[in-house]
């Protein structure tokens, strides 16, 4: 099979930031320019790691069991996992159908069952209703975390735009290497970089959008309403169109590859990262010298992403994905 660099590329670009922003979310009340680089990830990253999901599914009319419960017995795991480590830091609760960091396997897992019903919907009228739909399900207080109901809403239309899109990869492969298209990417991103760094307090008001779960009356914008989720959905796209422009279209040695093994890089650098950020003596002596507070922070998303991809953990997830559900 032939592999698209830029897209594996992107992708352990993607993971990596996933994992720094799980990262820094411990630190945001001690340091201003964590909360700019941590708004600045959740502009893009998810909303991009989904609609490359899209891009990559299967255009068929039968459903991929196999794949779909593995990803929700991933799922389970990183939730039970999650809720072991963090009880013995602290008392905590179970609650097995509200989802934390495991929620995006769940997610992608319902977007996969619903592809024999995308596949007989005009996709025109699809993509529109969903992200009306979207605009206006943050007025509904009771469609928060449970269940994943407001996120599976939220971040439809990225899936269905990648999704849409699957059937023209080359195309736009190669309109994102356009050097004059990169050069305006990049000109849109050190700009909104800029822009949440200078004018934090207006956009961090928007991390509760950006996150897909909340509805209106939880963030922290005044009469906050459908328009502020079409900003939200702006930023989104264009940040993320951005984001793959300027990813490389060629196969960096020893970088490349990590992109084919992002799950279990996801489905394990949680409990990790709780464990690191409850050391107390760690954080008393990050907090006190601020600049080892942000190598501290890039240095261990940067070797968790290294070392989790290693083929041997690549190796032991295959065997159980193989094996665990042999009859489908």
């Amino acid at each position: 099979m032939n592999r698209i660099y830029k897209l594996d590329n992107l992708k352990i670009f993607l993971i990596f930031f996933v994992v720094l922003g799980h990262m820094i979310d411990y630190y945001l009340g001690y340091n201003q320019h964590l909360k700019s680089l941590f708004i600045f990830i959740y502009s893009f990253h998810m909303p991009l790691f989904i609609f490359m999901t899209g891009l990559f599914a299967k255009k068929s009319n039968r459903i991929d069991y196999k794949k779909i419960l593995y990803y929700f017995f991933i799922a389970i795991f990183m939730k039970i996992t999650f809720f072991y480590i963090s009880n013995l830091i602290k008392p905590a609760t179970f609650k097995l159908f509200d989802f934390d960091c495991e929620w995006f396997l769940i997610v992608i897992s319902i977007f996969l069952l619903l592809i024999p019903i995308i596949n007989k919907i005009n996709k025109y009228y699809l993509l529109i209703f969903s992200i009306i739909l979207s605009l206006f399900v943050g007025y509904d207080a009771s469609v928060n975390t449970y269940l994943n109901l407001s996120r599976i809403i939220v971040f439809f239309p990225f899936f269905l735009t990648g999704y849409y899109l699957s059937d023209y990869k080359d195309l736009l492969i190669r309109y994102t290497n356009y050097k004059w298209i990169k050069i305006i990417s990049f000109l849109i991103i050190i700009s909104f970089i800029c822009l949440c760094i200078f004018k934090l307090d207006d956009i961090y008001r928007y991390r509760y959008l950006f996150t897909g779960k909340n509805p209106y009356s939880w963030v922290l914008i005044k009469n906050c309403n459908y328009r502020n989720r079409m900003i939200t959905y702006c930023i989104q796209f264009i940040i993320g169109f951005a984001i793959l422009s300027i990813m490389p279209n060629k196969k960096i040695k020893y970088i490349t590859n990590f992109g084919t093994r992002t799950l279990q890089v996801y489905s394990l650098h949680m409990p990790i990262i709780v464990i690191l950020s409850n050391i107390n003596f760690i954080n008393d002596f990050l907090l006190k010298y601020e600049y080892l507070l942000y190598i501290y922070c890039i240095f261990i998303p940067l070797a968790l992403t290294i070392i989790l991809s290693n083929r041997i953990i690549e190796k032991i997830f295959n065997h159980f994905r193989n094996n665990l559900f042999q009859k489908f």
